[in-house]
């Protein structure tokens, strides 16, 4: 039994040594420079670190699992954000019959979440009442799938009867308006609403290593747009960047929604202004404020409410990869 326990603890370690290192060739992927870049080596030095001392037999720090998200504007919009999942059952019943968006963002683009024929389809589930947007794809070399598959599959499941949605393209660092709603597609998960109020929310702020952000906003917080809300998907660095998210709430005091364990893992790091919740919940700014939510949350619309929602995927940081993998110390979690 000793025996293979430290089988499995080897596996463990081996396997998170290469899963960081094809990470960071991945991020790596038309990045632009950086003053001070981490290395192939520096990175498999730091995964053995963290299987030897911050990790549970290899295993990554666990924060949960993944978390979805509808906007409901002050005009009644509601925007459906799916975050990186697969098709399941919230999709065709509660979304579909119940919140009924008008318009929804399904991550596709294949390996970490589906294709984009399968994304497709999956917008066909949640039926949106006005278009179906496909998000998270090409943004790294073998995420190189085309809109037309999307487009193809909703249009597809429109001719069988079973959806009445529309398929809609957003490109990379493009904004776009629905009834009087600002969207800017910043690229991947990264989306910046602007509520006709003017109240503004981000989704996953993934700006500095971001291949489609604008060469502007890189390292320069100050370009970047005023934002009163993050709500964060899930804790993976190409969605979860804590520096990027700290000097968000150091210039504007934005409040932070996320799922209850990454959001006590913000809690731990210092982070302040955080609301852990969790699937299932409607939300407005009463509640918020009854949760000690502070700040810009005084911009949020009375008549707004953020509904969350099931997501079929991990949400497991990469503890110690440092700032330019979006994490702000290398001793943030104890042993």
């Amino acid at each position: 039994m000793e025996k293979k326990n430290k089988a499995t603890l080897v596996v463990g370690v081996l396997a998170i040594i290469i899963s960081l290192i094809a990470l960071y060739q991945v991020m790596a992927f038309e990045k632009p420079e950086f003053e001070e870049g981490v290395t192939e080596e520096q990175v498999s030095s730091i995964a053995e670190e963290i299987a030897q001392e911050y990790s549970r037999e290899g295993e990554p720090l666990y924060t949960g699992t993944g978390m979805g998200f509808t906007i409901e504007f002050s005009n009644g919009d509601r925007h459906y954000i799916s975050g990186d999942t697969h098709a399941h059952w919230e999709m065709e019943t509660y979304i579909r019959d119940h919140i009924e968006p008008d318009v929804s963002y399904i991550t596709g683009g294949n390996v970490y979440t589906p294709d984009l024929e399968t994304a497709g389809w999956m917008a066909g589930l949640v039926d949106a009442e006005d278009y179906s947007i496909p998000v998270h794809y090409k943004t790294f070399p073998f995420l190189d799938q085309e809109y037309q598959d999307f487009e193809d599959s909703v249009d597809k499941y429109r001719e069988e009867g079973l959806t009445d949605t529309e398929a809609l393209e957003i490109g990379k660092g493009e904004e776009w308006e629905h009834n009087g709603v600002s969207v800017h597609y910043v690229g991947h998960l990264t989306m910046i609403f602007e509520d006709p109020s003017g109240f503004t929310i981000m989704v996953d702020p993934w700006i500095n290593t971001n291949p489609h952000a604008p060469d502007e906003w890189r390292n320069n917080p100050e370009e970047w747009p005023e934002i009163d809300m993050i709500l964060v998907t899930h804790g993976h660095l190409d969605h979860y960047t804590p520096g990027t998210i700290r000097d968000i709430q150091e210039m504007h005091d934005a409040v932070v929604i996320a799922e209850w364990e990454l959001a006590g893992h913000m809690t731990n790091q210092g982070f302040e202004n955080v609301m852990a919740v969790n699937k299932g919940a409607n939300l407005n700014r009463q509640i918020f404020e009854g949760m000690g939510a502070s700040g810009a949350i005084e911009n949020m619309p009375e008549e707004m409410t953020i509904f969350t929602h099931w997501m079929k995927h991990s949400s497991s940081p990469a503890t110690a990869l440092g700032e330019e993998f979006g994490i702000a110390e290398d001793d943030e979690i104890g042993h």
